[in-house]
């Protein structure tokens, strides 16, 4: 046991440093992305997995092995290569069915010429735990991008169905244009913040005040661009938006929570450039969340600026708790300790965190925040958070005092993604007061 423990530790570790290397090494090559990595993955497995039965000492843990080790892995890796079934762009298809099945009946033969080595028992559990390792990593790849992030995908795929500011998709990085709105004209210039695809939105009276926007799993800049216009219009001061990494055309590779919030910072001190000499930086810049961004928005505050006034808008009190409600709802599974615990670990793998620190845990960077710098709006009958809600959660443990809280009201059909000014004006409007009272505009 001591053994497959050091193994598993040691190939671990080398896994997360090679992780850590490949995502960094992204940021310089636009084109490795989360497609090009679930095909390492997939290689890696296809190579490896047939191989294991030469550590046996005979045929017939050699044929064992491959039945129940191999095989399983096997199969795992041609159903990622049925991606390319689902209709989506080439570009997106990480292995064909025939390159796969190919590499996996190549490295079949090649175990079977082989034949059993007789490798040692520290040999036979270091090469089990990679293979096994690399398939995890797969499947957390794969969980990571098809669920937990599907802008990834709809950012990248045919547009049908989905609305897109033509305007915008038209700039290059750099390039700037006036668009209007309700007799406002805004000066709107696309911006390359490093690896970072964004927008901004300038107002022409209020400039140097500005709203840094995160935006949910399945949003991307130039879907509900509108939305953000709309903001700077209401609120009266600048606003920035901007896509995660690996999502629309930004680069780098999303391998975790912690390259999101490291993105988001970026576009905050992006801000802090703008504005003039002497100017107090928490006195001009909001982070407003929506969704998953919201978790992302109070881990930028409370890691980097925790003075700054921070906006939950319909957003979770962690990752974990929203997706047992989530699959709760989908798969019938009770909300009980021990499927929160499996949960928690399952994202904790998928997003490359320890076991033990789930990512995006909203809750417990909430209460490092200034007090009465931080505000939530809910909708109680929003049934993609559900009571995974931050404002429940901070309820139930008495840590809501120092933030302001609004409930927004109206039976609209999609209380989490609808505009709540369209269901709930007068409760938005006191949001919309909140926001202007943090950044001194009232």
């Amino acid at each position: 046991m001591s053994t497959l423990l050091v193994a598993f530790l040691a190939v671990e570790g080398t896994l997360s440093f090679i992780s850590w290397l490949v995502g960094s090494a992204s940021r310089l090559v636009g084109s490795y992305t989360s497609t090009t990595h679930v095909r390492m993955l997939a290689f890696g497995v296809a190579c490896s997995a047939p191989l294991l039965g030469c550590c046996c000492s005979t045929y017939t843990g050699l044929i064992l092995t491959g039945i129940t080790v191999s095989t399983p892995c096997g199969a795992l890796v041609v159903g990622v290569s049925l991606v390319g079934k689902l209709g989506w762009p080439p570009t997106l298809h990480p292995i064909s069915p025939a390159t796969a099945i190919t590499v996996l009946l190549s490295a079949a033969s090649s175990a079977v010429v082989l034949g059993p080595l007789n490798a040692s028992a520290h040999t036979s559990y270091a090469c089990h735990t990679a293979v096994l390792l690399l398939a995890l990593r797969l499947v957390w790849t794969i969980v990571r991008v098809g669920l937990l992030m599907p802008a990834l995908i709809i950012s990248k795929v045919t547009r049908s169905g989905v609305t897109i500011d033509r305007t915008l998709a038209a700039m290059a990085p750099g390039e700037a244009c006036a668009m209007a709105l309700s007799g406002t004209q805004f000066q709107v210039t696309r911006l390359r913040l490093g690896h970072i695809d964004a927008a901004a939105i300038e107002h022409p009276r209020a400039s140097g005040k500005w709203i840094v926007t995160f935006g949910g799993n399945g949003e991307f800049l130039e879907c509900g661009f509108g939305s953000k216009l709309q903001l700077a219009l209401e609120v009266g001061c600048s606003v920035i938006a901007y896509d995660y990494r690996d999502v629309g055309r930004s680069g780098g590779l999303l391998l975790g929570a912690s390259g999101m919030v490291e993105d988001g910072a970026r576009c905050v001190r992006y801000c802090e450039g703008r504005l003039a000499a002497g100017t107090e930086p928490s006195r001009c810049i909001l982070l407003l969340g929506q969704s998953m961004g919201g978790g992302v928005a109070a881990e930028v505050a409370a890691t980097y600026f925790p003075q700054y006034p921070c906006v939950n808008l319909r957003s979770f009190s962690s990752l974990s708790d929203v997706s047992v409600c989530v699959l709760g709802a989908m798969l019938g599974l009770p909300d009980r300790p021990l499927v929160r615990r499996l949960v928690r670990a399952t994202l904790s793998l998928a997003f490359n965190s320890p076991p033990w620190r789930a990512p995006l845990e909203t809750a417990r960077h909430w209460r490092t925040l200034a007090s009465g710098r931080k505000c939530i709006v809910f909708h109680p009958s929003d049934r993609i958070i559900g009571r995974a809600g931050l404002v429940y959660a901070l309820e139930r443990d008495g840590n809501l005092e120092g933030t302001e809280v609004i409930q927004l009201r109206g039976r609209p059909r999609d209380a989490h993604n609808e505009d709540p000014s369209t269901f709930s004006p007068a409760e938005w409007a006191a949001a919309i007061a909140w926001m202007q009272q943090q950044l001194e505009l009232a």
